[in-house]
């Protein structure tokens, strides 16, 4: 539930500062990263690194790209959407 919590108050905070200052920052996506990396280790059972956490970060990914290209969507916001959205173990 923590991990929940802090997506949607961090993706509130990313949203407020793209708002004012018009650029997501990279902090946020190696602050992902590491809590990421941090989880395989606390919560083994909800977290593993499978081809399912590659497969729905990259799929992500592509449909961001996708939104950049068609200027649906900017590069930070498609690079935020690809990875916040793998917050657990989905297979």
């Amino acid at each position: 539930m923590f991990i929940y919590s802090f997506i949607l108050v961090q993706i509130f905070v990313i949203a407020i500062n793209d708002v004012k200052h018009r650029k997501i920052s990279n902090q946020w996506s190696i602050m992902n990263i590491t809590l990421f990396i941090i989880m395989l280790f606390i919560a083994p059972e909800s977290y593993s690194l499978s081809m399912n956490t590659f497969f729905y970060s990259l799929t992500f990914l592509a449909i961001g790209l996708v939104g950049f290209l068609l200027r649906i969507m900017g590069a930070g916001d498609s690079k935020v959407f690809s990875i916040s959205c793998n917050s657990g173990d989905m297979a």
